[in-house]
């Protein structure tokens, strides 16, 4: 769409300053965050901050700690994407932490980061001036025919969402991710199916979501 180029420093779209603070003066890159070589790492707050149980639902004799870390927090007490990666990345978040920033310069090493990819759906909120969920349903989710997809519970038919489970009788509770893009999709295998059809056939040179030369960018080593 030509709104965002890929070794466009994030600097120049983001409200807040964002850099590792062992190499201030060196540019983390929306190539960065798409390659997970940005240098951010999830940092202990990821875990205790950002998932949200469902409103409305009876928890009681339901776990409310996913894998001995990750705790889920009351729903009134979840925040916004770009409040939670302010406070996460900028020195003067609440939530900040060194170790959320790896020792190398940016671009130097890969390493999967759920912030750092959360990140880079918030750049693309800003540069088409749409929330993100409403962005991917119109240029994704509606062209591709995913009519079981989206971010939130109310994009799906709840009725028929599967259950996560803790052992097999003991259920977790239902629950949201504040930095949703990093994993929170809902989908069904049908859809899914047809996104991989899709990719499929960019990978071909046949795509009908992205044009040849972003599949071509997309699926470069």
């Amino acid at each position: 769409m030509g709104q965002l180029n890929l070794d466009d420093p994030i600097a120049k779209y983001l409200p807040f300053p964002v850099f590792n603070p062992a190499f201030p003066d060196v540019p983390i890159t929306l190539r960065h965050l798409a390659t997970h070589t940005s240098g951010i790492c999830d940092n202990d707050f990821y875990l205790s901050k950002n998932y949200y149980l469902k409103p409305g639902q009876d928890v009681t004799g339901l776990p409310l700690v996913f894998e001995d870390e990750q705790a889920f927090i009351p729903a009134d007490s979840a925040v916004s994407l770009p409040v939670f990666l302010q406070n996460v990345l900028t020195p003067q978040g609440k939530w900040y932490q060194a170790k959320g920033f790896s020792a190398q310069r940016p671009g130097e090493r890969y390493e999967y980061s759920n912030v750092g990819a959360a990140l880079a759906a918030y750049v693309i909120e800003l540069a088409s001036k749409q929330p993100f969920p409403d962005f991917t349903a119109r240029y994704l989710t509606r062209p591709l025919h995913l009519r079981d997809s989206g971010w939130r519970f109310s994009d799906v038919n709840f009725a028929r969402y599967s259950r996560l489970f803790q052992s097999p009788a003991v259920a977790f509770p239902y629950y949201g991710l504040t930095t949703y893009p990093d994993g929170g999709f809902i989908s069904s295998v049908a859809d899914l199916g047809k996104y991989l059809h899709e990719l499929i056939r960019g990978y071909q040179g046949q795509g009908t979501v992205l044009g040849p030369a972003s599949y071509r960018e997309l699926y470069r080593p």
